[in-house]
């Protein structure tokens, strides 16, 4: 009987489902029995939360290559990531997406490719993270280049 409860602290279920405060090891998990537990206003704070985290690195990295190509424009990115589509972050845009039931594999979707590069799990957010740093350190360093060269 108890390998099979899922539960966990009452005070953590609690602070999680009715505030939307997670212990740190459930913070980003794709777990549905966990996700599900919580309230619809909830799910839609963290789909607009995780939605703005993942297009703020999408739109890094694509400002950070603009930079690389205006300077030279045979440059073209090798990270392959997908820069092109945007995840809805409104609240009417997440309110469409009707209740719980369709909101809980939204938000799984949504973490999985904040986690995932191609089918291959690379660890949280520290790819996009990563490739947004060295996209922009690289623009930096060729627009440096590039005036010190004038």
């Amino acid at each position: 009987m108890l390998n099979t409860n899922t539960r966990f602290a009452p005070l953590e279920d609690h602070l999680s489902r009715d505030h939307g405060i997670d212990p740190a090891r459930r913070a980003e998990t794709n777990d549905h029995t966990f996700l599900k537990r919580k309230t619809l206003e909830t799910l839609r704070i963290h789909l607009a939360a995780d939605g703005n985290t993942i297009n703020g690195y999408k739109d890094r990295i694509a400002n950070a290559e603009a930079r690389l190509r205006a300077i030279n424009p045979a440059y073209t990115g090798n990270h392959g990531l997908d820069l092109a589509t945007r995840w809805q972050t409104g609240q009417p845009a997440i309110a469409s997406l009707g209740n719980k039931t369709s909101l809980v594999p939204e938000l799984i979707n949504m973490r999985t490719d904040l986690a995932y590069d191609n089918g291959v799990k690379i660890g949280s957010r520290a790819r996009w993270e990563t490739v947004a740093m060295c996209c922009e350190a690289a623009a930096n360093a060729a627009e440096a280049a590039a005036a010190g060269g004038q």
